[in-house]
């Protein structure tokens, strides 16, 4: 849906290497790296939207889901049925930052995983739909396998 028809709460562009983070129940550790987003995706305004400026989205991601860091939201939520977090306790966190040319050798190792989870969960994605789309009609026998080839060595003599 485009920007001006998304509801209220859905009014966040996020970008590649973006993490977001669901501001309610942190200690539920509800985040997400954007990676190769589709033009224009938005979020709701009840995720927190972390933007990296001046270190890689690989480093601030690993450090934004350590353990320390969740404890970091847990103790700023407020509420006791219903804890959340603001944007502000994302902003306001203090994060250990590695000499420069440490931190861009790490993403150098990193970031090409990113992609490659990406790229894996894309497929797995669109194997889903076609076993969900397919399977259907197999069983209901309106699609037939009988007369496919099989392939050479299947081990059946």
């Amino acid at each position: 849906m485009s920007f001006l028809e998304a509801p209220g709460r859905a009014r966040r562009i996020v970008q590649h290497g973006d993490i977001i983070w669901s501001c309610v129940r942190p200690n539920r550790r509800s985040y997400a790296i954007i990676i190769s987003p589709v033009d224009n995706l938005i979020v709701s305004t009840g995720f927190a939207t972390i933007t990296p400026v001046h270190i890689p989205y690989s480093y601030l991601y690993y450090v934004l889901t350590t353990d320390e860091f969740v404890e970091y939201l847990v103790n700023h939520a407020t509420g006791s049925a219903y804890p959340a977090v603001s944007q502000g306790n994302f902003e306001n966190a203090q994060v250990l930052l590695p000499p420069t040319g440490l931190v861009e050798q790490f993403h150098n190792t990193v970031a090409d995983m990113f992609g490659l989870q990406h790229t894996l969960s894309e497929r797995n994605r669109a194997l889903r739909e076609t076993r969900d789309l397919l399977l259907p009609r197999l069983s209901s026998g309106e699609l037939s396998v009988e007369e496919l080839p099989l392939p050479e060595g299947d081990g059946q003599d």
